[in-house]
């Protein structure tokens, strides 16, 4: 049985950005994603202010996009903003993943795509997780100290 100090399910933004952290600072980390690749599920993008990419250290390869103009509309106001000089980026949420998931790797980290949590249960002093390999049809049972759901609204631990 692999043991770990963390395990991350979900292998969005958030999960992968908590995993790339975790790997940085020498943690033993597994994140695991249920889709075979990153181009599924790719469903979202986000516009964020420039200050995003450095201060999250994210390459322009994770930008879908440049922006130079933010309209925000209410039930009651409305307000533009216009410059010349770019304003702040959308990324695309395939490249941003890939990235993440590339970086836990290159420290020391696991990614396990086409995997999905199936139950977990603790043991003294660590959890017992199960995870299903959906590509190879077969049942995984590692261990763990800490078990993080970035499952997003999914919330496969959470709410099982």
């Amino acid at each position: 049985m692999k043991k770990f100090d963390v395990v991350i399910v979900g292998g969005g933004p958030a999960g992968g950005q908590c995993a790339r952290i975790l790997a940085r600072s020498g943690r033993k980390v597994l994140l695991i994603e249920r889709f075979k690749d990153f181009t599924k599920n790719s469903f979202s993008s986000a516009g964020t202010p420039l200050e995003t990419l450095k201060k999250f250290d994210l390459p322009k390869e994770v930008v879908g996009s440049f922006w130079n103009q933010l309209v925000i509309v209410t039930s009651n106001q409305r307000g533009a903003w216009q410059s010349e000089k770019i304003l702040g980026s959308v990324l695309d949420f395939t490249k941003l993943r890939e990235f993440l998931a590339k970086e836990v790797t290159n420290h020391g980290g696991e990614v396990w795509m086409g995997c999905r949590y199936v139950s977990h249960s603790n043991d003294h002093n660590e959890s017992l997780v199960t995870i299903k390999n959906n590509l190879i049809g077969e049942e995984i049972l590692v261990s763990t100290k800490v078990l993080v759901d970035a499952t997003g609204p999914n919330r496969s631990l959470m709410l099982q």
